[in-house]
């Protein structure tokens, strides 16, 4: 625990966490922050960012398919979403890389924006209220990505036991989801938000979305092209840098049975240079041969 380790304190938990903030997600994360604040002030125009089934239909506000990620309403419902997708879009875009989570995450804003509007002509002569005024509703925020974030990352070790918040009782990874669903429904008003989000999830898990995800050698022509400012920063994940791939599974390197044997000239314990000995190469203890495929490290 950090409380009591001084090596581990709060202060280096949260610069830790920032320097592992790669830039598409730190860039969500400041864009949001002041948009859920200006939408407390009269005046502000949230119909422009966020998405409103009839406004969109009627007076054609299309590019809110692509804006709406962005407007939390609520500030306690901001930081909570905002503290959830950092934790968990930090690995799926070091994963993947900044240009192919760029394009995972607008394709699914599009697509679950798309579903809720036809959903709301669908469904707005049912009598309920959660269906007859989800025409005028607004559609917003960062809950159907973190969602969908929390149903793959569950799902990759769906037996494993956990705790849930504060929660002391541990439950299984693969219920989490429905246990946020559950809650959206009890107390959340970002109900459409949430259930959208999961039935996305759910849907990639299916590997009928894995055509969505950009080819690595279509990934890396665009940082070489239109995404290379953006390769100077030094937040900016590479397609390649950990092997990354479309089932957000991390790629760790494979090490081949192939042993080299000592060939070198080593030094007696206690010799300390430096430059020859690093010239070994660490070869005085063996070395295994590495995939040449894969990147020169462990994540």
């Amino acid at each position: 625990m950090f409380f009591t380790n001084p090596q581990n304190d709060v202060g280096s938990q949260v610069k830790d966490w920032w320097n592992r903030l790669p830039l598409f997600t730190t860039f969500i994360l400041f864009l949001s922050i002041p948009l859920c604040i200006s939408s407390y002030f009269e005046g502000y125009p949230i119909w422009f960012i966020a998405l409103n089934p009839q406004l969109f239909v009627e007076s054609y506000y299309i590019w809110t398919l692509l804006t709406y990620s962005y407007q939390a309403i609520g500030l306690l419902s901001a930081v909570f979403s905002l503290y959830l997708f950092t934790t968990s879009a930090n690995k799926n875009e070091r994963n993947l890389g900044t240009v192919r989570y760029i394009f995972f995450f607008g394709f699914y804003s599009i697509l679950l924006g798309s579903i809720f509007v036809a959903l709301s002509y669908l469904l707005q002569n049912i009598s309920l209220p959660l269906f007859s005024t989800m025409k005028t509703s607004i559609f917003s925020g960062l809950w159907p990505m973190v969602m969908i974030e929390l149903v793959l990352l569950s799902n990759k070790d769906p037996d494993s036991s956990s705790k849930f918040m504060c929660c002391p009782c541990l439950i299984k990874s693969k219920y989490v989801p429905l246990i946020y669903f559950i809650i959206a429904i009890l107390i959340s008003r970002r109900i459409w938000e949430i259930t959208l989000g999961i039935a996305g999830g759910y849907l990639h898990l299916s590997g009928f979305m894995n055509c969505i995800i950009l080819s690595e050698s279509c990934a890396s022509k665009l940082e070489r092209t239109l995404f290379y400012p953006l390769t100077k920063l030094s937040s900016f994940a590479f397609v390649d840098e950990f092997n990354g791939s479309s089932n957000f599974g991390i790629q760790r390197n494979q090490w081949s049975n192939e042993f080299t044997p000592f060939t070198g000239t080593g030094y007696r314990l206690g010799e300390d240079d430096e430059t020859e000995f690093g010239n070994l190469s660490g070869q005085a203890y063996g070395t295994n041969t590495r995939n040449k495929n894969l990147p020169n490290r462990l994540i």
